[in-house]
């Protein structure tokens, strides 16, 4: 595995070394927007707003949820694997001065920003209709990028995020999915037409 990070950690710093740091206001940017999950509740409130969308806010808020849950406060304490930039005699540690060395505190894996990017986007991937909802799925993709460019995160814990996002998201999903069974939660948050039928 550490052949992995260390190989797809390189990637990223060549891409900020070469770009001349063309990227990081971006980045910047990206992982701002998954501090705390804000930018995704923010959203998921506009969503809940229109009834025809309140049932998929329903799934992310589900998913973003259990993804806390799991990520931050299970796996990453259980795990408690140190963040790359934590021994400075390693490469990483160069990668992510050069980077602006971004402030970043508790354990490493998995990542919870991406952890909570997969499990919005991933969410919105289930519900709507798969010609056009796979685009979803640039969100979490930017948001693991955004954590390896700035050396915060192994690309081990960015892969682990991307799988407890996807498993709280299908989770979601389906318990919403049973509890449209009831009528009176079916007349709160109804599915799409086409999923009625």
């Amino acid at each position: 595995m550490s052949g992995i990070d260390e190989t797809i950690g390189s990637f990223f710093s060549l891409l900020q070394k070469n770009a001349g740091g063309f990227f990081t206001p971006f980045f910047h940017i990206v992982s701002y927007l998954g501090d705390y999950g804000i930018a995704f509740i923010l959203a998921i409130v506009v969503l809940m707003v229109f009834r025809k969308t309140r049932r998929c806010a329903l799934i992310a808020l589900l998913a973003i949820g259990f993804g806390f849950l799991v990520t931050n406060l299970i796996l990453k304490n259980v795990i408690a694997r140190p963040r790359p930039f934590a021994e400075t005699d390693s490469p990483f540690y160069g990668w992510w001065v050069a980077a602006g060395s971004m402030k970043e505190s508790g354990y490493s894996f998995p990542s919870g920003h991406t952890t909570l990017a997969m499990a919005f986007g991933f969410s919105l991937f289930l519900y709507f209709p798969k010609r056009y909802s796979w685009s979803f799925l640039i969100i979490p993709v930017l948001m693991g990028s955004s954590r390896l460019y700035f050396a915060v995160h192994y690309a081990t814990d960015v892969l682990g995020g991307f799988l407890v996002g996807a498993v709280v998201s299908v989770i979601a999903y389906f318990l919403v999915k049973w509890l449209g069974r009831y009528k009176k939660f079916d007349s709160l948050f109804p599915p799409r037409e086409e999923q009625r039928q």
